[in-house]
């Protein structure tokens, strides 16, 4: 009977072009996915060139490449993840402050090469202000000379290992209310803070452990979870694509150590890629710094120190990153950003066959982030206003 019906045919018709419009939109979203997941694998391939085997771990947190990159972890620790020297203990959540903190075991230092070796790897580089590197590591090898000059004129013994150790409780426990003041009146910021001591025992500085704020990790597009894939499990991310801006970055931020001890401190502007392959420009300025005093006859010197340093980034571009993941949100459907991360990474850090057209992801994407990113928009516009209004006409 349908067939004498001219306007089944009609119907039938309207089906098949429903059905090709469902098609092409399917198609189209699992291509922009593709794309999506390329940007996000040409971000993190990165681990796969890194041989450890050809570094040279320095004094201080310093490190270089054989092909002459250096680094530098508290400056670069934010932005260059899994490079440390030291093992990781533990990555915990913490949700009452916000943050995610790495927690680094202890006496657990990569050893310590020699800074002739060092040298000849910098020279060779023909990219970067190699005379200014060697100026500032041969005066922070004499920091290092007369610091360990002071200790060995010590008895390193179990009763000065256990003193040690009940300060840096103490001084932890200062700390965290310290971050607790903070945390109190900027819950919107982005930030991350390291806490380091000297350790009598490696007689060498030692990072006690390192902190992102959610809101930070938001701007990246990573969670807890992902970041603890990374640090976990031994990899090494770089959020700074060129090699040279890593080398001139850990250059800036050790001029500016002397700026921070002072309560001074330049900001830093840094270019990087967001782990969805956004580039965005962010500016860290150290807003805490402190290195306690501790009098050893006639030199001075620190024992523990902590740095909390703050991340902004310019309201337009803020807006940009965030239409750009809305843009993905509407093209992928419900997917979530943060499950899109995490399993590309896992099949990385696997060693399974990478499949780029894996589409069995889990639901929701960037929702969250999206809406977190506009409360950090809207808390710096309210700043921006009250800044204005704080502003009086004077009359001439």
């Amino acid at each position: 009977m349908n067939s004498l019906n001219p306007f089944s045919y009609l119907k039938e018709d309207e089906s098949n072009d429903l059905k090709k419009n469902k098609g092409k939109k399917k198609y189209q979203k699992k291509q922009y996915i593709l794309m999506i997941k390329k940007q996000i694998l040409n971000q993190i391939i990165y681990q796969n060139q890194f041989d450890a085997s050809s570094t040279i771990n320095l004094f201080i947190g310093m490190q270089v490449s054989r092909d002459g990159v250096f680094r530098h972890f508290q400056t670069l620790d934010n932005l260059s993840f899994g490079y440390n020297q030291q093992q990781i203990e533990k990555v915990v959540e913490d949700k009452h402050y916000g943050l995610v903190n790495i927690v680094f075991e202890k006496n657990s230092q990569a050893p310590i090469s020699d800074l002739s070796e060092a040298i000849k790897f910098l020279s060779s580089n023909p990219n970067i202000p190699f005379q200014q590197i060697f100026d500032l590591l041969q005066k922070l090898y004499y920091f290092k000379e007369v610091v360990q000059a002071q200790i060995e004129k010590l008895e390193i013994n179990q009763a000065l290992l256990s003193q040690k150790e009940a300060e840096t409780q103490i001084f932890l426990q200062n700390f965290q209310q310290i971050l607790f003041n903070y945390h109190q009146t900027n819950q919107f910021k982005m930030y991350w803070y390291s806490v380091f001591r000297i350790n009598y025992q490696i007689q060498n500085t030692e990072i006690i452990h390192t902190g992102f704020s959610k809101a930070y990790l938001e701007l990246l597009g990573i969670d807890s979870d992902t970041l603890s894939q990374i640090f976990l499990r031994g990899k090494k991310v770089d959020l700074i694509r060129n090699s040279i801006d890593i080398s001139l970055l850990t250059l800036q931020g050790l001029q500016l150590l002397g700026q921070s001890l002072e309560g001074q401190c330049s900001p830093v502007v840094t270019q990087i890629v967001t782990f969805d392959g956004f580039p965005l420009t962010i500016t860290q300025q150290k807003t805490y710094s402190c290195l306690l005093e501790i009098q050893n006859e006639q030199f001075k010197y620190n024992d523990f120190g902590y740095n909390i340093v703050e991340v902004d980034v310019n309201t337009k571009d803020l807006q940009q990153l965030i239409e750009y993941r809305q843009r993905i949100s509407e093209r992928c459907g419900d997917i979530k950003i943060e499950d899109l991360i995490k399993r590309e990474l896992s099949y990385l850090f696997e060693d399974v066959e990478y499949s780029i057209k894996s589409q069995n992801f889990i639901e929701k994407f960037y929702s969250d982030n999206i809406n977190q990113l506009k409360c950090i928009e809207e808390e710096k516009s309210q700043i921006f206003k009250n800044r204005r209004c704080s502003y009086r006409q004077v009359n001439k």
